[in-house]
């Protein structure tokens, strides 16, 4: 279904005509496609015209006014935060809505307030710029969550109104220029010394939708301007007032739109040039675009009205630049009421369907030839021609078929296959099924020429064709290995048989969100603007708390050199600088100091002293005679994730982004560091009982990730991850490990383990040291993370599960 309709611009009316009225929306029907050829009219002096306005942007939309949905789900997130998600029926009120959004776990402000009136909740949350958009969508019918928010006194405002979703949509709009004017060869002049003689014919073409002016050309002569109001009598008077005395022309109606242009007087009876078509003047073409009517959104409105027609809103919006000023764009709008009725004749309908043979159709299965058969090409017929007389030649090739190619070329070795116009002229006529006729420009010695007729069908020789195993190399080999394979499988597959994966092949098994990251620290007191999120160069270092001192480590000591500390701990400005380890059988107290909370050594448990305070340090061991410390105040666990055997199986990967903002803080110079380590553990079950239960988990002894870095006054992202692969590694059970680093995959090594496989993972910030000089040095380290952007687009603070 198609129309051509005007849109009067100044009274933001749609038209049939250029001076308006009212539009005749013809039924439209479910399934088709509707399009739409506009024209833009203006009023200029007082008289409606059509102009010409650069069109930005179109919306056309049909569906129902404004209305809600009746069934359903529907759902929030809250200032951006994954955790923050909140899911609530379609008809929730407006406090169950209210009490769903104070009781989120990252929601950090007082209760809102919500108000539901005339279908919009109105949400105002007591805290400004908290952000709030729409998440999970299970509404029917298919319904938009629009929100709408505003700052206003310190507080965030948000309107948010559930509306039934259009039946048909479009913003793709085209301009489509008519196709211009043509002219080909319809027959080629000819005469030969027999008296045999035809005037050439060549066909003018001008396209129905072709709104402008034209010229013809011959040669270096032009006709008047001519349009497609012209017929045949002004066609031919343009072209003999071109011509003049050289020839005459005489123009018939051809098929719709076309003119037959016969070349007469001193032009005929023989070949002439291709005239051209010059055109002038042509409008740049209507604005067309087109609103597909068979979507499921319409289908399941018939299905729920019960109706076989249906009244519906058609809303047509257009983005037009102001013809005055470029940066000014104006909105012409138009509504009216459709008619949209049931289709009766679906696709599904249909004697005989057309066949795709990379689909075959079921039930039917269309069979061309058994499969045993190959065909061996189409059949042709060879003859020459030439005798030195004649130009005409009847040949009688009995292939059975009017579709056919004719080929002729030199009739001796090495002979070239002749190009129609370059080498010679022809023509071939087609008597019947087995005969055709080839007239020839010129007369020809005995046999000078080939000729080639072959069919392109319907006429098909086939032949047997099979092979044996044994006839096709290397066949025999490749299902010997592949039987091998299979048996293997089969011994591995459980008794029940393999379950598909999830989503198919490469399909997303799980997803997990870490969770978010903002520290301060060394500090006894929270970061006021901990919750922010903002970057690190940012911060406002006025809010900063009062600052701790940044404590170093005590590397590569002879790990038998540390002294017994004795309870309560001496002044540190007067003992000895070094290590000491609890040998008490008590807990000796370690003061707070310098931003640092008070803690307790447990007997066994080692403690620093720079000169400045004591502090706990984690004591770490080479086996050999060597043992670093490391200050526990600066380490952090930042996550843990599970995954059990079922969700992780073969032939699956596990994919882990994270990236993470470090800087110093409140420090004039010098640098620290630290190391990320990640973290695999294996679950141990406690035996016996009828279910398995949870005992211990426990680490690995070498970290899956282990990378160093450093960290200075200017705020820098790192980016760092794990990719685990499990596969079956000719029988084994395997999974494969790689630890990424900046965007980079590098192996760490290969665990083999059983079938099932139920793992905990975790990474920790730990090894922190500064420079050893000044002693005093006092500052902070801020942490941000673990979804910092990065340029390559991972999915940076997530883990997911995958089928591979």
């Amino acid at each position: 279904m198609q129309g051509l309709y005007y849109a009067h611009l100044t009274e933001q009316t749609l038209a049939e005509t250029v001076d308006g009225g009212q539009v005749g929306w013809p039924v439209a029907v479910e399934g088709d496609d509707w399009l739409f050829k506009l024209r833009l009219v203006d009023s200029v002096d007082g008289i409606e015209a059509e102009v010409q306005r650069t069109v930005q942007a179109l919306k056309a939309t049909l569906g129902r006014r404004d209305l809600r949905p009746t069934s359903g789900s529907w759902g929030l997130i809250v200032d951006g935060n994954p955790l923050n998600e909140l899911t609530v029926p379609f008809d929730v009120t407006a406090t169950a809505l209210r009490d769903a959004i104070a009781a989120l776990p990252e929601y950090y402000w007082a209760a809102p307030d919500v108000v539901l009136e005339n279908g919009t909740y109105t949400i105002t949350i007591p805290a400004a710029a908290v952000a709030i958009t729409p998440a999970d969508n299970s509404l029917a019918p298919t319904s938009f969550i629009r929100v709408t928010s505003e700052q206003k006194d310190g507080k965030s405002i948000h309107r948010v109104r559930l509306t039934e979703a259009p039946v048909a949509m479009t913003d793709t709009l085209a301009v489509v220029v008519p196709p211009a004017p043509s002219i080909d060869l319809v027959r080629a002049g000819f005469s030969d010394n027999a008296g045999t003689e035809w005037n050439e014919v060549q066909r003018l073409t001008v396209p129905l939708g072709f709104r402008g002016r034209f010229e013809i050309q011959f040669g270096a002569r032009k006709t008047a301007l001519l349009g497609r109001a012209d017929g045949p009598a002004q066609i031919q008077a343009a072209l003999n007032a071109m011509i003049g005395d050289a020839g005459s022309f005489t123009v018939t109606q051809g098929l719709n739109q076309q003119a037959l242009i016969e070349f007469g007087g001193d032009l005929s009876s023989s070949p002439q040039p291709l005239m051209t078509v010059n055109v002038h003047s042509a409008p740049p073409g209507d604005l067309q675009f087109t609103l597909p009517l068979g979507s499921t959104e319409l289908f399941d409105l018939f299905a729920r009205a019960g109706e076989t027609e249906i009244d519906l809103v058609l809303e047509i919006e257009l983005h037009i630049e102001d013809e005055q000023d470029g940066d000014t764009v104006r909105v012409w709008s138009h509504q009216s009421e459709v008619t949209v009725a049931r289709d009766i004749a679906w696709e599904e309908l249909g004697l005989h369907k057309p066949i795709d043979w990379l689909k075959p159709p079921l039930p039917v299965n269309y069979i061309p030839f058994t499969t045993d058969q190959v065909i061996t090409g189409a059949q042709h017929y060879v003859t020459t021609i030439g005798d030195g007389t004649l130009m005409a030649f009847n040949l009688a090739h009995n292939l059975g078929t009017e579709a056919l190619h004719v080929t002729v070329r030199e009739n001796q070795a090495g002979g070239r296959i002749l190009e129609h116009g370059a080498d010679y002229d022809y023509v071939v006529t087609v008597d019947n099924a087995n005969a055709i006729t080839i007239t020839t420009d010129t007369i020809w010695a005995a046999g000078a020429l080939a000729v080639v007729i072959s069919t392109a069908g319907p006429v098909s020789a086939f032949q047997a064709h099979t092979h044996t195993i044994a006839q096709i190399e290397g066949l025999q080999a490749y299902l010997d290995d592949h039987a091998a394979r299979i048996t293997t499988l089969e011994g591995l597959a459980p008794a029940g048989g393999l379950n598909l994966t999830v989503g198919g092949s490469g399909g997303e098994i799980s997803r997990q969100v870490l969770p978010p990251v903002f520290d301060v620290f060394p500090s006894r007191r929270e970061f006021a603007e901990q919750k922010e999120f903002a970057g690190l160069a940012a911060l406002k270092h006025s809010a900063l708390p009062r600052q701790g001192r940044l404590l170093r480590a005590f590397p590569n000591h002879d790990e038998d050199a540390y002294t017994p500390a004795v309870d309560p701990l001496p002044d540190p400005t007067t003992a000895a600088a070094g290590i000491y380890r609890n040998d008490t059988a008590g807990e000796i107290a370690i003061p707070a100091k310098n931003g640092l909370p008070a803690a307790v050594a447990a007997p066994g448990d080692y403690i620093a002293n720079d000169g400045v305070q004591w502090y706990p340090v984690r004591r770490e061991s080479d086996d050999s005679t060597y043992a670093s410390y490391w200050p526990t105040a600066f380490e952090r666990e930042l996550f843990r994730f599970a995954l059990n055997g079922s969700e992780f199986r073969l032939d699956t990967e596990m994919v882990l982004h994270l990236g993470m903002e470090f800087a110093l803080l409140g420090v004039e110079r010098g640098g620290a560091q630290f190391e990320i380590q990640i973290d695999a553990a294996a679950v141990n079950e406690e035996a016996g009982g009828p279910s398995a239960n949870l005992e211990e988990i426990n680490w690995g002894a070498a970290p899956l990730v282990a990378q160093r870095f450093f960290v200075t006054q200017t705020p820098k992202t790192h980016h760092f991850g794990l990719k685990a692969t499990r596969y079956l590694n000719g029988a084994t059970d395997t999974i494969k490990y790689d630890q990424i680093l900046y965007g980079r995959e590098s192996g760490t090594g290969v665990e083999d383990a059983g079938a099932i496989r139920d793992l905990f993972f975790r990474a920790r910030l730990l090894n922190f040291d500064t420079e050893n000089m000044p002693a005093d040095a006092t500052g902070f380290i801020g942490v941000r993370g673990l979804a910092v952007p990065t340029p390559k687009g991972e999915n940076e603070g997530t883990v997911i599960v995958r089928a591979i």
